[in-house]
Formats: structure tokens, sequence, C-alpha cells
């Protein structure tokens, strides 16, 4: 489904010529953040201007984008993240609406961002809104209301440049092939959170996501020190914990609702991890609050 685009707004900060109190970050020239901006195509390439850019391309009209940088093709979808390097070769085949947040630096900028690694040979790549990410954007957004606050560009550089490190660690991170068993290890991990009352067949969940018996438990071992079975047990005890603290239900009733076979079985596992009986831990509770 397009989104649908009012009219168009550019709200901006100038920062060019503006003083800092700290001369050690790269400084912004300007930042600011448009609405309903159009994206016209061009049979032709264009350039881009003799500054630095990197634009966020938050949400669009069209649902992917392909565009060419330098000779590069890429194709986005929505949102992505572009560095425009001054004066470089461009060209967009569709005419879009788009949101954007950019940041503009110096020319000369380039070198300094390709020594640190913010730039490579990538010069667009999707990124997911984060909410540190989203937390930036809106925290320089709420700042262009308030340019005469001390310490104005200084906070503005500190602020683009995180943003941008958070940008980045994003592009590095799926890029590496640990991402895509970090993010399925994850997966399980949330269902084992939500499911650990429960009997279910751990090598099926293991085949959804992905992974083999055997790489699965070895890519689960660069995470946790314990086993999945006993990662499930510590949030059943956990819960127990809670229910003693916080209910009157009986030790059976507890053993049944976490689903142990019994309240004997339910009383040793939690002995054992606990070096208390369930009544010795409420006992213990319950005394501390008196």
């Amino acid at each position: 489904m397009e989104k649908k685009y009012t009219e168009y707004n550019n709200h901006m900060m100038i920062l060019e010529g503006k003083k800092r109190n700290f001369s050690v970050l790269p400084q912004v020239i300007e930042y600011g953040y448009i609405t309903g901006c159009a994206g016209v195509p061009f049979p032709d390439s264009m350039y881009f201007q003799n500054k630095l850019e990197f634009c966020i391309r938050i949400s669009c009209s069209k649902d992917i984008l392909t565009h060419t940088i330098n000779g590069v093709t890429y194709k986005n979808s929505y949102p992505h993240c572009l560095i425009k390097p001054p004066l470089g070769e461009y060209h967009l085949s569709i005419t879009t609406q788009r949101d954007v947040f950019y940041i503009l630096y110096p020319p000369e900028m380039l070198d300094y961002f390709k020594k640190t690694g913010v730039i490579d040979e990538t010069m667009c790549w999707d990124i997911e809104l984060t909410p540190t990410i989203s937390h930036l954007i809106a925290l320089l957004k709420e700042m262009i209301n308030k340019p005469l606050e001390f310490g104005f560009a200084d906070q503005a550089d500190l602020r683009c440049l995180q943003l941008l490190e958070e940008l980045v660690l994003f592009r590095k991170k799926k890029n590496s092939p640990q991402f895509f068993a970090s993010e399925n290890i994850n997966r399980i991990v949330s269902y084992f959170n939500l499911h650990y009352c429960d009997n279910f067949p751990l090598d099926d969940l293991i085949e959804v996501n992905g992974f083999s018996r055997s790489s699965f438990f070895r890519n689960w071992a660069k995470y946790y020190d314990i086993s999945p079975a006993k990662y499930m047990m510590q949030l059943r005890i956990t819960e127990a914990k809670r229910l003693l603290s916080e209910t009157n239900s009986s030790i059976e009733d507890i053993a049944l609702i976490l689903k142990f076979s019994s309240a004997t079985y339910f009383c040793s596992v939690f002995k054992g991890m606990c070096n208390c009986t369930p009544l010795q831990y409420r006992n213990q509770k319950r005394s501390k609050l008196k």
C-alpha cells in the first residue's frame, strides 16, 4: 500500500560557522528532516552537491527503490541509509515521495570517515529504526527548536556522530554471517521465554529456525554457559519464586501451574537450584516483610 503524502516540509538547522566549545568531533554544517520530499527521475545521471551527506530515507510512497551511485546499482527497501559522496554520480529511475533525515559535512570530511571506517565501499544499505537510532533522530529534531542553548553545536556534532556509528554498526552486524545465527538464536530464546512451561519438540523448533542440531548447540554456547534445558528450568524456578513471594498458592498448586510432574519433583529441583525448599524460601521472604 502506497503511503499518502501531504505538503512538502523541510526542517533544517544550519551549523556552519556556529561556535563550538570543543574541536575534537567532526563538525556538522547542516542537518534536518524533510517530509514529502520528491525524488524526481533523471533520464541521464546527475551529480550530488559538493558536500558529504548521510541520508536516512525513512519511508516512501514506493516499497523498493532502485538507484545507481558512482556506477554501482543498489536495490533498497525502506528505511535505508544512503551516503552521498561529494560530486558523486547518481541515477534514479522512478519518481517517489519520501520522508528523510539528513546530515551534511564539508567535502574534506570524506577522507576522515573513510579512515575511521564509517565509510567503506557500500554507499547504501537497509536499516532498522532501532530504539537507539529513533531516539537520536528524535533528539536532533527537538534541538532544532532550541538553537541558542549553550553547547548546542557541540551536542549536535556528538549526536550526529553517535547516529552514524549506530547506522554503521548495523551495517557491519547485518553483513556478518554471525548476525543471522544470533537473530535465529534470539527467536528461539524468545520462544523459550514464552513457553518455558510447555512440552514442545526442541528439534522441530531448531529446524524451523534454520539450524541443524549440532549447529544450534554450537551457536547457543556462544551466548550461554548453560544448556537450553537448564535455561528453561531457570525461567520456571524464577516464576516459582514470584508465586511463592506474591501469592498464597500452595506448593502443590505452584508445581501444577509450572507443569512439574509432581510436587516432590518440584521441591527437589527448587532445592537444588536455590539451596532451600520452596516453603523455606516463602518463609524467608515473608519474614523480611514483617
